[in-house]
Protein backbone atom coordinates (compact mmCIF):
# COMPACT_ATOMS: atom_id res chain seq x y z
CA UNK A 1 0.00 0.00 0.00
CA UNK A 2 1.53 3.73 -1.42
CA UNK A 3 0.93 6.19 1.62
CA UNK A 4 0.92 9.86 0.11
CA UNK A 5 4.59 11.42 1.72
CA UNK A 6 2.28 14.96 2.66
CA UNK A 7 -0.64 13.02 4.75
CA UNK A 8 2.33 10.89 6.24
CA UNK A 9 4.32 13.98 7.76
CA UNK A 10 0.57 15.37 8.60
CA UNK A 11 0.08 12.73 10.55
CA UNK A 12 3.88 12.80 11.74
CA UNK A 13 3.17 15.92 12.84
CA UNK A 14 -0.27 15.73 14.64
CA UNK A 15 1.32 12.42 16.32
CA UNK A 16 4.10 14.81 18.14
CA UNK A 17 1.43 17.67 19.08
CA UNK A 18 -0.72 15.14 20.73
CA UNK A 19 1.93 13.57 22.27
CA UNK A 20 3.73 17.26 23.70
CA UNK A 21 -0.43 17.71 25.11
CA UNK A 22 -1.42 14.57 25.85
CA UNK A 23 -0.31 15.08 29.69
CA UNK A 24 -0.69 18.67 30.08
CA UNK A 25 -3.60 21.61 31.62
CA UNK A 26 -3.90 24.72 30.90
CA UNK A 27 -1.84 27.22 33.70
CA UNK A 28 -4.26 29.15 34.87
CA UNK A 29 -2.95 32.07 33.06
CA UNK A 30 -3.54 29.93 29.74
CA UNK A 31 -6.88 29.82 31.25
CA UNK A 32 -7.65 33.32 31.36
CA UNK A 33 -6.58 33.88 27.82
CA UNK A 34 -7.91 31.12 25.97
CA UNK A 35 -10.76 31.66 23.95
CA UNK A 36 -14.57 30.60 24.82
CA UNK A 37 -16.03 28.56 22.53
CA UNK A 38 -20.00 27.47 23.12
CA UNK A 39 -22.73 25.64 21.18
CA UNK A 40 -19.91 23.73 20.19
CA UNK A 41 -19.70 20.49 18.42
CA UNK A 42 -17.49 17.96 16.49
CA UNK A 43 -16.40 18.43 12.65
CA UNK A 44 -13.00 17.67 11.18
CA UNK A 45 -10.47 20.10 9.90
CA UNK A 46 -8.23 19.15 7.43
CA UNK A 47 -9.28 15.02 7.90
CA UNK A 48 -8.68 15.96 11.83
CA UNK A 49 -10.29 16.05 14.73
CA UNK A 50 -12.03 19.83 15.49
CA UNK A 51 -14.62 21.71 17.16
CA UNK A 52 -16.97 23.73 15.32
CA UNK A 53 -18.91 26.49 17.50
CA UNK A 54 -19.86 30.44 18.12
CA UNK A 55 -16.18 31.80 20.19
CA UNK A 56 -15.74 34.82 22.07
CA UNK A 57 -11.94 36.55 23.04
CA UNK A 58 -10.77 34.48 19.78
CA UNK A 59 -7.65 36.91 18.48
CA UNK A 60 -8.48 36.73 14.69
CA UNK A 61 -11.96 35.92 14.83
CA UNK A 62 -14.95 38.08 16.14
CA UNK A 63 -16.96 37.62 19.02
CA UNK A 64 -20.44 35.88 17.92
CA UNK A 65 -18.88 34.29 14.77
CA UNK A 66 -19.20 30.33 14.28
CA UNK A 67 -15.73 28.82 13.32
CA UNK A 68 -13.87 25.53 13.65
CA UNK A 69 -10.62 24.85 15.09
CA UNK A 70 -7.52 23.57 14.35
CA UNK A 71 -6.86 20.39 15.03
CA UNK A 72 -7.76 19.18 18.62
CA UNK A 73 -5.22 17.52 20.69
CA UNK A 74 -6.61 17.17 24.03
CA UNK A 75 -10.08 17.71 25.58
CA UNK A 76 -10.82 17.46 29.12
CA UNK A 77 -12.50 14.65 30.05
CA UNK A 78 -15.25 17.21 32.03
CA UNK A 79 -14.94 19.23 28.91
CA UNK A 80 -13.99 22.55 30.22
CA UNK A 81 -11.30 23.06 27.47
CA UNK A 82 -9.57 21.64 24.63
CA UNK A 83 -6.46 22.18 23.25
CA UNK A 84 -6.24 22.24 19.50
CA UNK A 85 -2.84 22.55 17.46
CA UNK A 86 -3.05 26.70 17.70
CA UNK A 87 -4.68 27.22 21.37
CA UNK A 88 -6.19 26.55 24.01
CA UNK A 89 -10.06 26.95 24.30
CA UNK A 90 -12.61 27.26 27.42
CA UNK A 91 -15.27 25.29 26.36
CA UNK A 92 -19.24 26.08 27.03
CA UNK A 93 -22.00 24.20 26.66
CA UNK A 94 -22.57 22.10 23.28
CA UNK A 95 -24.53 22.99 20.88
CA UNK A 96 -26.85 19.66 22.32
CA UNK A 97 -26.78 20.54 25.86
CA UNK A 98 -30.03 20.29 27.19
CA UNK A 99 -30.80 23.15 29.98
CA UNK A 100 -32.71 21.17 33.57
Amino acid sequence: MMTDPAITAVLREFDRLRAQFADDQPTDDDFAQAPIITSWRWTTHGGFPALDGIVTGHPDVPDGRRCATSAVLVVDKLERWARTKNRWYRLGPRADARVH
